[in-house]
């Protein structure tokens, strides 16, 4: 059988273009997901995630592979972004996306509330998560490569599970729980916590919003997503420094900061 890759739409050129045998292996697998519920497609090179997976439908049960899939492993590939279907794999709980090129958590994962397990290590140029990520209450098994992230706090980012308090008293997602809810009441109370540094989440904020539809994300320095918080509660922790441009939370009216390390 001869194909002319280059013309093919579907699947991906970069699987088409890696030879028939590999195409078949592709095929193979991509059946026998419908079966499995688990799909994987490591170290091929993809810069986008298929779009096969939101379109076809099974010639027998005419079912479309993101209505059936539970486990998605893309590990090893090149992708820089999720496209908006992307929420359609809303029985998800295993996802795997490490080492790729993601650059930010995008609102498409976050609204996979239903993941139990989520990869992101490798991702080299994730700095920040984003607070709406508080609502994935499932999600005991975060994977991430903390040492350059810049929020949450290094201290937060050393365990995922929320359940976990070796290192501090609260875990990623609960700690993102806090921010989201803190959105909501303007009232944000971190007492007790171990932190070390005034939450980066209040001053630089990454938060999503819509727009057109589709989700959209934004960094802002002093009028983020919490802009809108009125009292913060940061007792007994161990902060040390406040940043400078705090004084641009106008709408706050009250700051405590009692039995922390600050001078």
């Amino acid at each position: 059988m001869e194909l002319d890759f280059e013309e093919m739409e579907q699947p991906r050129p970069e699987i088409c273009c890696a030879g028939f045998e590999e195409l078949m292996a592709y095929m193979g697998r991509y059946l026998e997901a419908y079966e499995t519920s688990s799909f994987q497609t490591i170290g091929k090179g993809l810069l986008e995630i298929p779009t096969e997976f939101f379109s076809f439908k099974h010639i027998n049960n005419k079912k479309i592979l993101s209505d059936v899939l539970t486990s998605l492993n893309l590990s090893k590939n090149h992708l820089s972004r999720l496209p908006k279907e992307f929420v359609r794999l809303s029985r998800m709980t295993e996802l795997d996306l490490s080492y790729n090129n993601l650059n930010r958590v995008q609102g498409e994962i976050c609204w996979l509330t239903g993941l139990v397990k989520l990869e992101l290590k490798g991702n080299y140029h994730l700095r920040r998560l984003p607070i709406e990520m508080g609502d994935m209450g499932e999600l005991t098994d975060l994977g991430l490569s903390v040492a350059l992230f810049q929020a949450p706090p290094q201290e937060i980012l050393m365990k995922a599970d929320p359940n976990d308090h070796a290192y501090c008293k609260i875990g990623v997602i609960e700690y993102l729980r806090y921010l989201l809810e803190a959105r909501r009441t303007r009232k944000l109370r971190l007492t007790r916590m171990g932190l070390r540094q005034f939450p980066p989440e209040v001053i630089t904020a990454f938060s999503l919003y819509w727009e057109f539809g589709e989700v959209k994300a934004t960094f802002v320095e002093g009028h983020g997503s919490l802009d809108v918080l009125q009292e913060i509660h940061l007792d007994f922790n161990n902060i040390q420094l406040l940043p400078a441009c705090i004084g641009q939370l106008t709408k706050v009216q009250l700051i405590n900061l009692s039995s922390n390390l600050i001078q």
